[in-house]
């Protein structure tokens, strides 16, 4: 159970001369929920957290804050879409999805890309749709439903 303290401070002048004294009230909550963030269904180990990192170095280091952020988004939206591999590894690893995925094991992202993973995975609402689980430099669908720079986000 959660005590919360309500203080209720005089409104105006005429108000504290007649009521001096502060008003406080205690009320009882029985239950608090904190907000999850959007991707808290998405399992995330410190190795996935690490893939995403240097992933992003190689697929969005020349993009915006909001190009990297919705790199990252893509590939936990993957994780989420039935049609595609239930983990994070599995997802940047499927065959022919990321060309990059090659050269993971001899980068180094910079600290700017854990960060941008850590933002992602602790937000409330995504920069993309949540049905965008394509990225590339030209449209891999019809349905396109961002375009960051010079990538091309699709559902």
């Amino acid at each position: 159970m959660i005590m919360v303290l309500i203080i209720k401070y005089p409104t105006d002048k005429t108000e504290i001369k007649q009521q001096p004294v502060v008003k406080t009230e205690i009320i009882y909550v029985t239950e608090y929920k904190y907000p999850t963030t959007y991707y808290s269904a998405v399992p995330v180990s410190q190795e996935d957290v690490e893939l995403l990192a240097r992933l992003v170095y190689l697929e969005a280091r020349n993009q915006p804050e909001v190009g990297e952020r919705a790199v990252i988004e893509t590939v936990l939206n993957r994780v989420l879409d039935e049609r595609f591999p239930n983990s994070i590894h599995d997802v940047i690893y499927q065959k022919g999805q990321f060309s990059t995925a090659k050269y993971i094991s001899n980068t180094t992202p910079t600290q700017e890309q854990y960060n941008i993973v850590n933002m992602v995975l602790s937000e409330i609402s995504p920069v993309l749709d949540t049905s965008t689980v394509y990225f590339s430099t030209f449209p891999q669908t019809k349905n396109i439903t961002a375009i960051i720079n010079d990538h091309y986000f699709c559902s």
